[in-house]
């Protein structure tokens, strides 16, 4: 009886996970959104970040990739972001998400990026 119930657990577990299945960067779907949430970001993100970014790559570049970028708060000069995930919980201000913020020199040439984690 307690292996029945042991196994019906673990089922349940697995079946409640939240991790994202991972996928490759695709350019065509990057922007898809389901109502206000883009539905591909967050399982492209990695391979974006593996395979398609580089330091020294021109915003023009990135914004032929990427699309617009969307900057809502003031997240410093020089710097883009694009929203990779949010979470609202169950109110209308976010608890958390994800950004992909990238940092550019003077002449439009990225410098830095990175993904961040943020939470309310």
């Amino acid at each position: 009886m307690n292996r029945v119930l042991l196994i019906l657990l673990l089922i349940v577990m697995v079946g409640c996970s939240t991790k994202i299945k991972e996928q490759r960067f695709d350019k065509n779907t990057w922007n898809d959104m389901d109502d206000i949430f883009y539905s591909n970001r967050e399982a492209m993100v990695n391979d974006l970040i593996e395979n398609y970014l580089y330091k020294g790559m021109s915003y023009s570049k990135l914004e032929e990739l990427l699309g617009p970028h969307n900057n809502y708060a003031n997240i410093g000069q020089w710097t883009i972001g694009y929203e990779i995930m949010v979470d609202y919980g169950r109110d209308i201000d976010p608890v958390k998400g994800k950004t992909l913020y990238f940092k550019l020199d003077k002449d439009s040439t990225i410098i830095n990026y990175q993904l961040e984690y943020w939470e309310h």
